[in-house]
């Protein structure tokens, strides 16, 4: 072995050609990983291993199974409207609409055994019923039950389907901030304070509960009518288990927990999770709904992001839009990467700021 390494060291064209096929290799590995997480495929980067592509778990649905059909592997995009799903508990959940919508989950209108209106979420990110993932969803699943306000949306079951997990909650019918925002040119200052409020509520209830959330966004953020009405968080620690991936981002690292573009600094170097994290990703929120869009919005890999958001200057609300210095102050403190300088719950965001708001 010796002797190899002097004659590929020693030589300088051995040298280049062991470089080259050594590169070759770590790019050949790398691409089997993305293309298997891609495929909803289970992955563990130590020991390197790659699962079989999901497959379907549940019990056919009654026509197929009075027909006696073979179960066959299904696509997650062939879920649709008539699609009856069995949940953890045994129960049937019938869907009612076509909705894949996201970059990692499909939020869909159904119908529960006794035709009561719920809503199915959809992850697409396969999981073996007898991984340790899978525990870990049913285990987050369950101590999500024991949240209980106005402003976090109600878990009612969970399960797999074809190898994809899903959660049933109860039923929202105007969707998402996320939908909110991508619709209006706009959202007026008066219904910025009644949604902001609805969530900081429930936010700072989670963490007097013990809870972080990991994964405060747009897209988890549902409206029960309109912008006046009730608004509720999804999701609750959902982004711990099944991790996020942006469709705008190209890199992210293994074990990674939360959408990036709102995900506090600490939680992209590793550091602890606190309820601090989820006061940043607040502040992300309230700066987009203030501003049209995210202030982290073109950022071509993680690591760009992990610069933007750790080594460069805190985005500024006024370089987006006029508006009153305090607001500005606030959001530019909120977003600091060091999470001692933030505001230290979601309610103290948005003390002293409200008549700001109001004037947007």
């Amino acid at each position: 072995m010796t002797e190899f390494l002097k004659a590929v060291f020693g030589n300088s064209a051995a040298l280049a050609v062991f470089l080259v096929a050594s590169s070759l290799v770590v790019l050949s590995i790398i691409s089997i990983f993305v293309v298997a997480f891609f495929q909803g495929r289970s992955v563990s980067f130590w020991p390197p291993s790659v699962g079989t592509k999901p497959i379907h778990q549940d019990p056919l649905p009654e026509s197929a199974a009075a027909r006696k059909e073979p179960e066959t592997q299904q696509s997650v995009l062939s879920i649709s409207a008539g699609t009856t799903v069995i949940t953890s508990s045994g129960k049937r959940v019938r869907i009612e609409s076509n909705s894949y919508t996201g970059t990692r989950a499909s939020l869909m209108r159904a119908r529960d055994a006794v035709e009561k209106q719920v809503m199915m979420k959809l992850f697409w990110r396969g999981l073996n019923p007898s991984s340790s993932a899978w525990a870990e969803f049913s285990r987050e699943y369950k101590a999500s039950e024991n949240l209980h306000h106005r402003n976090i949306v109600e878990t009612i079951d969970r399960g797999l389907w074809n190898g994809y997990p899903f959660i049933i909650y109860e039923f929202f019918l105007a969707g998402t901030l996320h939908d909110l925002i991508k619709a209006r040119d706009r959202i007026t200052g008066p219904e910025i304070l009644a949604i902001a409020e609805q969530v900081a509520a429930g936010i700072d209830y989670a963490h007097a509960e013990g809870r972080v959330h990991r994964d405060i966004t747009p897209s988890n953020i549902l409206f029960e009518s309109d912008t006046r009405g009730r608004v509720a968080i999804s999701d609750f620690g959902v982004a711990r288990i099944l991790g996020a991936l942006e469709s705008n981002i190209t890199a992210v690292q293994p074990g990674f927990e939360g959408t990036p573009a709102y995900v506090a600094p600490e939680l992209l170097s590793n550091k602890p999770v606190t309820p601090l994290s989820d006061v940043y990703g607040f502040g992300v929120v309230l700066f987009e709904m203030i501003a049209g869009q995210c202030p982290f919005a073109e950022v071509a890999s993680v690591y760009d992001l992990f610069d933007q958001k750790v080594n460069r200057p805190v985005p500024r609300l006024i370089s987006f839009r006029k508006v009153p210095a305090d607001l500005d102050q606030r959001l530019f403190e909120t977003l600091a990467a060091d999470p001692k300088d933030r505001p230290q719950n979601a309610r103290t965001v948005l003390s002293g700021i409200e008549a700001s708001l109001l004037s947007l």
